[in-house]
């Protein structure tokens, strides 16, 4: 399950009402299936049933809100490698901002 919703977490969806922060993702282009045809047809190929896969997804969500926040702090820090590329910090955290509401509504609906 947590291969699943950690796809799920960076699969945009248009149907959706997340809004599209960071890189413009390359799922959001035509011909890219829902996050629901996803699960309908990673459920199809293994044929077991992902009742849980919400939790997961929940987690998946605020594992990458930990991750982005942790590359904010580096960055910020001046331990992030190279820091010559122009980064949008404001979206960064916007970016982390939306995992973490994602993943607070997700379990509020468990």
């Amino acid at each position: 399950m947590a291969d699943l919703a950690g796809l799920l977490g960076y699969w945009y969806d248009e149907n959706s009402d997340d809004e599209l922060v960071g890189d413009a993702a390359s799922t959001e282009l035509p011909g890219f299936m829902s996050q629901d045809e996803l699960a309908a047809r990673y459920v199809e190929e293994i044929a077991i049933p992902i009742s849980s896969v919400d939790y997961y997804r929940a987690f998946a969500e605020w594992r990458l809100a930990c991750i982005g926040e942790g590359v904010y702090a580096r960055y910020i820090g001046g331990q992030q490698g190279i820091q010559s590329e122009e980064i949008d910090l404001e979206q960064m955290q916007k970016s982390v901002t939306n995992h973490v509401e994602k993943a607070a509504k997700m379990l509020q609906m468990l």
